[in-house]
């Protein structure tokens, strides 16, 4: 009976053996199984978090941009303010720049008529406009007022540059045209 023991003993082994080899192999694949549906998970919630962030980044640049547009439009509604101000001031200082006198004027032979004393001179009315700013005067618009009720716009305007103002007082008719 030892070599039919010892057969047994030796059969009994491999049979443990087998069913410690599929055992192991079993194992393995319910582990290689295990391991692949957690990675599946794994993917899936690594593609829900970087949605998620991708949608979280998103929103903070536009956020982002919306802040940058408000203050672009801020800065510049403030710098159009402060050049309109600075425009204004600009303005007054130079119309503070420019001399308005009122004169009259002897109208000439143009300005008589046959039914008047001829020893009694016609005088018509004028403005001496002297530019003491830095700007050119492009366009002068302005309204005589007569009787104290009724304005008249102006017929002519003479435009004499270098023109010295003491020999005009002196002499009016000097001005051309």
């Amino acid at each position: 009976m030892t070599a039919v023991g010892t057969v047994g003993a030796t059969f009994v082994a491999l049979i443990a053996a087998a069913v410690a080899v599929w055992v192991a192999v079993w194992s393995d694949k319910r582990t290689g199984r295990r391991l692949e549906q957690q990675n599946i998970a794994a993917d899936a919630r690594l593609a829900q978090e970087q949605d998620r962030a991708d949608k979280r980044l998103e929103e903070e640049r536009a956020a982002a941009d919306a802040r940058l547009r408000e203050e672009l439009e801020h800065s510049a509604a403030q710098l159009r303010e402060e050049r309109l101000a600075a425009q204004g001031r600009e303005q007054l200082i130079e119309a503070y720049q420019v001399q308005v006198t009122p004169l009259r004027v002897d109208a000439g032979t143009e300005g008589k008529q046959p039914d008047r004393d001829p020893d009694e001179p016609v005088e018509r009315a004028a403005v001496l406009v002297i530019n003491h700013g830095h700007y050119t005067i492009i366009r002068i618009q302005a309204q005589l007022c007569t009787g104290g009720n009724s304005l008249l716009g102006y017929s002519s305007q003479v435009c004499a540059q270098g023109l010295d103002f003491a020999v005009f007082l002196a002499k009016p008719e000097i001005l051309p045209g």
